[in-house]
C-alpha cells in the first residue's frame, strides 16, 4: 500500500485520485505552488493520514479547517502560505492525536502556539 506521496505539478482536481489512496499516511506538497483549498477538500477523506506538509501553496485558512477534521493527523507543517493566518492554524488545536505543528508565513504569529494543548510541540518561524 502507498504510505507516502509527494505530488508535483498536479492540478487541484487531480487530488481526487490521491484521495483514493486509503492507506496514505504522509502527504508532502512541495513544489505545488498552484495547489489550493480545493485540493485539500479532495483529501479530506484520508482517515489514515498522519503527516501533512505544504509549502508556498495557494491554500487559505480553509485548509487547516478541513485538516482539523482528520483525526489521524499527528504532524502538520505549513510554510510560506500567505493565505493561512493564526485563526486558521488555531483550528488545528482540536486534533486529538496532534503532536507537532511547524508554521511560518507573513500572516502567522508566534502567539499561535498559545492555543495548543501542552503536549503539542509548536515551532513558529518568521
Amino acid at each position: 500500500a502507498l504510505r507516502e506521496l509527494m505530488p508535483m505539478d498536479i492540478p487541484d482536481e487531480g487530488y481526487r485520485h490521491i484521495a483514493r489512496c486509503a492507506d496514505l499516511e504522509r502527504l508532502v506538497l512541495m513544489y505545488c505552488r498552484e495547489t489550493s483549498d480545493r485540493a485539500t477538500e479532495h483529501i479530506a477523506a484520508l482517515r489514515n493520514l498522519q503527516r501533512y506538509f505544504a509549502s508556498y501553496t495557494k491554500i487559505t485558512d480553509r485548509t487547516p479547517e478541513i485538516l482539523s477534521e482528520i483525526d489521524s493527523l499527528e504532524e502538520i507543517e505549513l510554510y510560506g502560505c500567505p493565505g493561512v493566518t493564526d485563526a486558521g492554524i488555531a483550528r488545528l488545536s482540536r486534533l486529538p492525536r496532534l503532536r507537532e505543528v511547524k508554521v511560518s508565513g507573513q500572516n502567522v504569529s508566534a502567539g499561535v502556539a498559545d492555543v495548543f494543548p501542552a503536549g503539542v510541540k509548536v515551532r513558529w518561524e518568521r
